[in-house]
């Protein structure tokens, strides 16, 4: 019952000889727990346990061989449901649970998210733990000191460098520690082209034992390549570090493959060729990495391939047998390589063993939790955390992993494989042509630490036993086998068995593909009469203990079709219902401005129009062969039609009658159900159905208009002018409106009018909204244009002040161009005035659920340094959410250039001085903390203009 998933496995010290693995669990209703297991050398499971957190769904990550909380290893891992906030905590020999503790946010979990996903105990006897930290789509690299004793030493985030123009990719998936220097931290950043894109990068940094960075990178294995997440970082025996990394490369890569980085212990990843290891046919990924416990320069490296059966090689042995792996299955590999190679034409590949492993439709497991083993759809995972791979001088290799044997997405049970230090087991193996080649990475030398404050809490452990208290020994087994006995013209039989002794037990909800139900328990036959008309049905059942209802069996569904012999045949033309309204809509399709004929075309849809009253006239038809419309259907011929609303009569019409009907009904919402018969044989019927909508108003669903350029209308230097032409006339019980720019012009439109737009993008459409119900109405698609020259300024994040300064000399220089062809009038760029409008979520917003809204002035700047000479600059940007800017030069309106895609930078959250009340003339919605400066009318009755740089309303933001 249930799925086991993310298992990483400790060194044996602490146990005895055994081992500990920690993971995920997932019973019984996709509620996630951490799963501990004890395991002997052999794999006989001591005990298995599952625990939650604090009553919460939770996942271990990682394993340590170390003694928190006086314990037998350290599990690190995370709180899943709600805020996720990080765990760390002790295993003891007998599976109880030391010294829990959870990593909070002081003040609550409000600005963010915690996760451990890795964590070692240093040789000072503390421990480092690393993971991620998220704040809706921002995240940072978490890594955390912790003392010998338990308590917080410090904390900080790590980030990379992002144009926050997509996904934010910073994490930490690893940690090791190097001695006399500090801890090698790995895993995924954000990588920034050439060409401005950002990339998943691999991540490395070098921080010191005080927290402090000595080096950090984000690099990928060329500028055109793509998806690159940091492994695990391994030293050899000798004492060089190397990085680990899968990914997808350049052109020369057909799938995914992985590759081997040296550290420089100095400066960081060595720029130099490095070794890429791929297959030419599959994608192969590395999950554990160890140094070779005999060969002091070589390494050990585990994970798995992604196959297809057709391009598997055969046993040397035995041509003629062929491996049990089907296409997508993920069998483990195991390899020795010698990392110190990267010449051309030598292989650093000592030997590896891929091991015949079937796992059915494992590949086909399309899950995208961001920590699930082989997430995005099993193609590149966004974090890499299992230990796969246990290696320890003493003894030989092990590995741990998965195995799928219920063709059903993440139904998991665990494996272990044994091998020598030649990777050969008692089971067969292969080998996979694998593909060497050398490249040079690309490498952005540039992350950014940050200390952080956080609490180490307690929480609450709860410990169950999956085997006792999930599957009782008294509970029932809900398993069925359902047996077609017989299909007929008339009836399907089934019977249905439960596999369990005690039948009685087993309960079971039938439903029908004709939407009829059925439940029972115990052994039962079914019969079911054929719908009239129907040809095909589906069966399916869901049983379960009827004591247990959580206890449930697989699902079962069986599909019948019809016998031939009595097959019916189709008779299915389209059914039209439609109110025959007062007064319609009038299109002109040859105005003066339309390029074509603007003919809507309602066939199938309600026809526009007015009904005063409360009654309506409504007509139903058939568009069939001997429609006014077009040829659907013939069958009408040999019919006998049956109009029912709402299951009663209103009409019936003998074979080959025309059957259109008419009627009066009030106004309301109706189902039309048009019955066919057979004349030849009555037992063949079709039952086809439709609604119908009787309403006094009904806006048209098409809304023809045109925009015309009109240079002569609109004066100035900065506008364009346009001639808004309706292409339809509405009648007396709806409204046109202009919506421009997503503002409603409240003027008559049934003549078209002339309109000017300043520089920038716009978008203008057409409304009709009835007077009685302004609920009820339609809007055509938006026509889109930009008037003037293209805008493009450039968004500099200044992640230090928390700013963002926005590049504006190519507007200048346009506005000047402008400026140069008007008579009387001399540029001076200082008559250039920028507005900002910003929303932003700060305290006024969090208090009462409405964003922040607000302009504010902008200087313009000049600077040589940020590759701008001139620019505007927007302080405290953390809390925007979008932004606008809105040009003036003089007393003309230039224009308003949006930002679309505006993300707001990563950066210190500092506290802002200033006027906290929305009721005083100087509140300032930037402000996080209330400086004591707020004034009131009642205290200085002089202009608000005179004493404050900002006022904005209650009444103004709670609206916006």
């Amino acid at each position: 019952m249930g799925n086991e998933n993310h298992y990483a496995i400790s060194n044996p010290s602490q146990l005895e000889g055994d081992f500990i693995a920690a993971g995920a669990y997932e019973f019984p209703s996709s509620t996630t727990n951490a799963r501990l297991k004890r395991l002997k050398s052999n794999g006989e499971i001591v005990w298995d346990v599952y625990m939650e957190a604090d009553g919460m769904p939770n996942r271990a990550m990682h394993v340590d061989a170390s003694g928190w909380g006086e314990g037998s290893a350290t599990v690190f891992g995370f709180m899943e449901e709600g805020d996720q906030e990080a765990l760390i905590y002790g295993v003891a020999s007998d599976a109880s649970i030391l010294y829990p503790m959870k990593l909070s946010i002081p003040g609550g979990s409000f600005f963010g998210e915690t996760t451990f996903l890795h964590g070692i105990q240093s040789l000072d006897g503390s421990w480092v733990a690393v993971g991620e930290y998220k704040n809706g789509p921002n995240r940072s690299g978490l890594m955390v000191k912790l003392s010998a004793s338990g308590a917080l030493d410090w904390s900080i985030h790590i980030n990379a460098p992002t144009t926050n123009a997509g996904p934010d990719f910073d994490a930490l998936n690893h940690v090791i520690e190097v001695p006399d220097l500090g801890y090698i931290v790995g895993g995924s950043g954000n990588y920034i082209d050439p060409s401005g894109t950002v990339k998943q990068g691999a991540l490395a940094a070098l921080v010191g034992y005080n927290g402090s960075q000595l080096w950090g990178q984000t690099y990928v294995h060329s500028d055109i390549s793509y998806e690159s997440v940091a492994a695990r970082t391994v030293a050899t025996t000798e004492g060089k570090y190397y990085q680990i990394v899968n990914g997808r490369g350049d052109i020369t890569y057909l799938e995914n493959g992985f590759s081997i980085y040296e550290i420089d212990l100095s400066n960081g990843i060595a720029p130099s060729d490095v070794r890429h290891i791929h297959i030419q046919e599959h994608p192969i990924k590395v999950m554990s990495a160890h140094p070779h416990p005999q060969n002091p320069e070589h390494l050990l490296l585990s994970g798995f391939l992604e196959v297809d059966a057709s391009n598997l090689p055969y046993d040397p042995n035995d041509p003629q047998s062929f491996y049990e792996i089907s296409a997508g299955d993920r069998p483990p590999f195991l390899m020795e390589i010698n990392p110190g190679i990267s010449q051309p034409g030598l292989s650093c590949i000592q030997w590896h063993q891929v091991y015949d492993v079937p796992a059915s439709f494992f590949g086909s497991s399309a899950t995208w939790n961001r920590y699930d083993v082989f997430s995005n759809a099993g193609d590149q995972p966004e974090i890499f955390h299992p230990e796969m791979l246990l290696v320890e001088p003493s003894t030989d290799p092990k590995l741990i992993g998965y195995r799928d044997n219920y063709a059903l997405p993440n139904e998991f049970d665990m494996e272990f494989i044994g091998t020598n230090l030649s990777g050969v087991t008692e089971c067969p193996t292969f080998q996979a042509n694998l593909v060497e080649l050398e490249r040079a990475p690309a490498i952005s030398p540039e992350l950014f630490f940050a200390f952080k404050e956080y609490d180490l809490i307690p929480f609450v452990p709860s410990v169950f036993d999956p085997t006792v208290d999930l599957l009782p020994c008294d509970v029932c087994f809900p398993e069925v086998e359902v047996l077609t006995d017989e299909v007929t013209c008339e009836f399907i039989r089934l019977n249905i068995n439960p596999a369990s002794e005690n039948a009685d037990e087993v309960c079971f909800d039938i439903m029908w593909s004709d939407g009829t139900t059925d439940s029972g328990t115990d052994t039962t036959i079914i019969e079911k009469l054929w719908t009239p008309g129907t040809t095909n049905l589906t069966f399916s059942l869901s049983s379960y203990c009827c004591d247990e209802p959580a206890m449930t069996g697989f699902p079962v569904n069986v599909s019948f079709a019809l016998p031939e012999e009595c097959d019916c045949g189709t008779c299915a033309p389209f059914v039209r219902a439609k109110q025959i309204h007062q007064e319609s809509v009038t299109y002109f399709s040859d105005g003066p401005f339309s390029l074509t004929p603007a003919m809507p075309l309602s066939l199938f849809d309600q026809e526009p129009g007015c009904t005063p009253g409360s009654a309506a006239e409504y007509e139903l038809s058939f568009l069939s062969f001997f429609s006014p419309y077009m040829p659907f259907n013939s069958c009408l011929d040999d019919r006998a039609v049956e109009w029912q609303i709402d299951g009663v009569t209103v009409a019936s019409f003998d074979c080959g009658v025309p059957s259109d009907y008419s009627g009066l009904k009030p106004f309301g919402e109706y189902d039309v159900t048009a019955i066919l018969t057979d004349c030849s044989d009555a037992i063949c019927v079709d039952t086809l159905h439709r609604s119908l909508t009787l309403e006094a108003c009904t806006p048209p669903e098409y809304l023809p208009f045109s925009l015309v350029d009109a240079p002569m209308f609109c004066s100035g230097p900065f506008s364009c002018g346009k001639y808004l032409n309706a292409e339809l006339a509405v009648p007396s019980c709806m409204t046109l409106d202009w919506i421009i720019d997503g503002e409603v012009v409240e003027d008559d439109p049934m003549v078209s009018e002339l309109h000017c737009f300043g520089w920038g993008s716009h978008s203008v459409s057409l409304r009709a909204t009835c007077n009685d119900d302004p609920t009820r109405f339609t809007e055509s698609e938006s026509q889109t244009f930009y008037c003037g020259p293209t805008l493009t300024p450039i968004l500099i994040y200044d992640l230090e002040f928390c700013a963002i300064e926005v590049g504006v000399s190519e507007i200048l220089s346009e506005i000047s161009l402008a400026v140069e062809d008007m008579i009387d009038v001399d540029y001076d760029v200082n008559d250039v005035g920028f507005e900002a409008t910003v929303t932003s979520c700060g305290i006024l917003g969090q208090a009462n659920g409405q964003p922040q809204v607000f302009n504010y002035a902008l200087d313009l700047m000049s600077s040589s340094n940020n590759g701008a000479p001139f620019f505007v600059s927007i302080p405290n940007a953390s809390n925007i959410q979008t932004l606008s800017l809105s040009i003036s030069y003089g007393d003309w309106f230039v224009g308003v250039i949006d930002f679309p895609d505006f993300i707001p930078p990563i950066c210190e959250v500092e506290e802002i001085p200033g006027c906290t009340d929305p009721n005083a003339l100087n509140f300032d919605p930037m402000a996080s903390i209330d400086d004591g400066s707020c004034v009131y009318p009642d205290q200085n009755p002089e202009p608000c203009d005179s004493l404050c740089d900002l006022m904005v309303t209650y009444e103004m933001l709670a609206g916006a």
